[in-house]
């Protein structure tokens, strides 16, 4: 047996053993999750603290654009009245979560990194334009020697006129290897809006007519929780459909 035949089975067996491992511990998170232990924050309510602010939809975006400080207005009800209809854009989301991160953690909202976003609509709003939009975010820690997630979510209801926020919640760095973070770069070039209307061209906007557009639009990017880094837009009613659109 010559000596490049050796390395090549040496090689060989090198990837076998570290595609056992990542197998066994991919394994392992997803046994914890199916336990009743998922290996991140599904909804707000996994968060350990959880809050609320009113906004005002008529003056939020220009008073973020003039610098205008931001003041946290505990809501006074469980089910705030509808206000006004609105249709912001992925930018304009993502601008007053960055503002709310600011005002409400105090730090640096470029330190954290954001790994799920999610944008809604109804079907008879199809424009590109969206009524709510939540995000989750995460920065690595260590405490006691572990390395572990701090984790934070914002969801922003205008028409309603109230933003909620969840923190202060920690969970297991996954043994299988980090939370893909979303790629900003690509989503700025193939922003939520954009995705939408290609999967409306793409078959959404045949399955909305079949429903009589009485059905809901969820356009949603979860690089970790999908195993894929593309947008998906869920189309709910009486049926359901989802369509793919790459973000690159």
């Amino acid at each position: 047996m010559n000596f490049k035949r050796i390395l090549l089975i040496l090689a060989g067996i090198i990837v076998a053993v570290l595609a056992g491992l990542f197998l066994y511990f991919w394994l392992l998170d997803r046994q914890e999750q199916l336990q009743g232990m998922p290996p991140y924050p599904l909804e707000l309510g996994s968060f350990d603290t959880v809050e609320s602010t009113i906004i005002d939809p008529a003056t939020l975006l220009e008073d973020i654009r003039s610098g205008k400080k931001l003041v946290l207005q505990a809501t006074t009800t469980d089910k705030p009245p509808f206000l006004m209809p609105i249709g912001w854009s992925q930018n304009d989301y993502l601008k007053i979560a960055q503002a709310y991160q600011k005002a409400i953690w105090q730090d640096d909202p470029n330190l954290w990194h954001l790994y799920k976003a999610l944008f809604s609509t109804t079907c008879d709003n199809a424009s590109g334009k969206f009524r709510d939009a939540e995000f989750f975010y995460y920065q690595e820690v260590t405490q006691g020697g572990e390395s572990l997630y701090s984790v934070r979510a914002i969801e922003i209801h205008p028409e309603y006129g109230y933003l909620d926020w969840g923190g202060d919640t920690f969970y297991p760095r996954p043994k299988s290897g980090g939370w893909t973070e979303i790629d900003l770069e690509s989503i700025a070039k193939v922003p939520a809006e954009q995705a939408l209307a290609l999967a409306d061209q793409r078959g959404g906007k045949d399955f909305r007519n079949t429903l009589n557009n009485i059905c809901n639009i969820d356009v949603d990017m979860w690089p970790w929780g999908f195993y894929r880094s593309d947008w998906k837009v869920l189309y709910t009613g009486k049926t359901s459909t989802k369509i793919w659109i790459p973000a690159k």
